[in-house]
């Protein structure tokens, strides 16, 4: 665990403090403007500066770091079966292998099958690179990595054999770093639809006439755009299709384990990708779907246009606990359908459920928007199930109790990190902060409404809904500022980066 600094001259300079196990290498990474130390046990420090004690690295995998190398945007590290990339903020990624990695090799983009600079239309830059990792002595056993867009926080890995293959059935793993872009901006219009379903529910109640348009757009989003009050003809089709593709996606949770056996026992047939495309129907109806599913199933109790009401009623309460239950299991477990075991007694139990740890998170990050905290999900499909559940009471009970609400998001926002990006996370904040200003604003709509004065009143409340622009530039700048303050805290003790590593 010894490290020691020498010049040019060979004169020892200084000696470096931290590392306890024994050291296997070091390098010097331009883009952290620091030393690193790496050896046994993932045990790696970070010296900058003229200081002597360094800062462990934390995310490696605790076992011996073998090999490293440095690329433009920061370094990887090679530890058994997984090799982790650190960029310049010290965020990490992982990219876990099937088999013991012997050698890292870094090459241009444009030399590299199955990455996005390889392709005619993509210009290569001189720092677009890609991470080819041996862990064997032919070509199924090395790995591609590209990193034309690691800065930015999208990776994209897969087998060279998977890169060099024809099969329509490996376009994604052709592609990886382009699927990893795509899926990125799936996620992006799931959470937009999810911020106005979230808005639209401060607009159940009376409001100014002004900010009628604004309303129907954001209720378009609860309801998919069908006007239900105007369509009683087709209300019965509409609720049993609701019911069945409520049921349809909690019996693909029960028989997805036949599903994985037959993907596991013939890998070269359709199964695994049924497998992937079932996994993103269940992330759409348990996502942007599962308010509208809800909305659908509370028309018992909420409307006269079924004929069976009180059978309907009975239909939809179990369909909504048993909705709830698997939507909740699939949030736990990041949208990951393998991690989900509902065989025998698991299809009413959560307890065998394998949810992901702090590495398996860092291992399937692809983009700044993969899941990083399950806690965050969860509070915000309950706080969705509660907003439904608080419009069958009056609005007197209703909008003021989805303040609580409001406060519950803003809080889990601002305390999980949500998301694996740094202007994720931010953003996330800001409009949970904007979430919490409408439902405020939403209450005095309802006293001005209950008082008799809502026309009286309506510029002062068309501006107190205006106040949600503030509020989510300042949520947006608290988060910031105290992520600063937290790297700042992080790098204390390493010294200046316009210091000398020699002075």
């Amino acid at each position: 665990g010894e490290a020691f600094l020498f010049n040019a001259s060979g004169e020892m300079v200084r000696k470096l403090e931290g590392p306890k196990n024994r050291i296997i290498g070091a390098l010097y990474v331009e883009e952290l403007k620091a030393l690193v130390t790496y050896g046994v046990e993932g045990e790696a420090f970070l010296f900058g500066g003229s200081t002597d004690l360094g800062r462990k690295l934390e995310g490696l995998p605790e076992s011996d770091i073998t090999d490293a190398i440095v690329f433009p945007g920061g370094a990887a590290f090679g530890s058994g079966a997984t090799i982790t990339l650190v960029d310049k903020s010290f965020q990490v990624t992982v990219i876990p292998h099937d088999r013991v990695v012997v050698r890292m090799l870094i090459v241009p983009c444009g030399r590299a099958p199955g990455t996005v600079a390889h392709s005619k239309w993509w210009t290569v830059g001189a720092d677009q690179v890609a991470l080819v990792a041996v862990t064997g002595h032919d070509s199924n056993a090395m790995t591609v990595t590209d990193l034309t867009l690691f800065s930015h926080g999208f990776v994209g890995s897969a087998p060279m054999s998977k890169c060099l293959s024809k099969s329509m059935k490996d376009v994604h793993k052709r592609n990886a770093l382009a699927t990893a872009v795509v899926s990125f901006l799936i996620q992006v219009a799931f959470h937009v639809i999810s911020l106005c379903q979230l808005l639209a529910f401060a607009f159940q109640t009376p409001h100014p006439k002004k900010l009628a348009a604004p309303a129907h757009f954001l209720t378009t989003f609860q309801e998919f755009g069908l006007d239900f009050v105007h369509k009683a003809d087709m209300a019965a089709a509409i609720f049993g299709s609701a019911v069945f593709l409520s049921w349809a996606t909690i019996l693909t949770f029960v028989l997805q384990e036949f599903a994985e056996r037959q993907a596991f026992l013939k890998p070269a047939s359709i199964w695994p990708t049924l497998l992937d495309g079932v996994e993103f129907a269940l992330k759409v109806t348990t996502g942007p779907l599962f308010l509208p599913l809800l909305g659908v199933m509370m028309w018992p109790f909420t409307t006269k246009l079924l004929k069976e009401p009180t059978l309907c009623a009975a239909f939809s309460v179990v369909t909504i606990i048993a909705l709830t239950f698997y939507a909740l299991r699939f949030v736990r477990v990041d949208k990951q359908l393998a991690r989900v075991d509902a065989n025998g007694c698991g299809a009413f139990t959560y307890k065998r459920d394998s949810q992901p740890t702090e590495h398996d998170r860092l291992a399937a990050k692809q983009h700044p928007l993969s899941p990083m905290s399950t806690e965050h999900d969860l509070i915000k499909t309950v706080a969705k199930l509660v907003l439904t559940l608080l419009h069958l009471a009056p609005p007197l009970l209703a909008t003021p109790c989805q303040v609580p609400v409001g406060i519950m998001l803003l809080w889990s926002s601002a305390h999980f990190d949500a998301f694996a990006g740094k202007l994720a996370n931010e953003v996330a904040v800001a409009t949970s902060a904007g979430v919490l200003a409408t439902y405020v604003a939403a209450l005095f709509d309802e006293i001005a409404s209950i008082r008799g004065v809502l026309g009286d009143w309506e510029t002062g409340l068309v501006a107190l809904h205006c106040s949600v622009l503030p509020a989510t530039v300042v949520g947006f700048l608290l988060k910031r500022h105290s992520a600063k303050k937290e790297a700042a805290q992080q790098k204390e003790g390493m010294g200046s980066d316009d210091e000398p590593l020699l002075a």
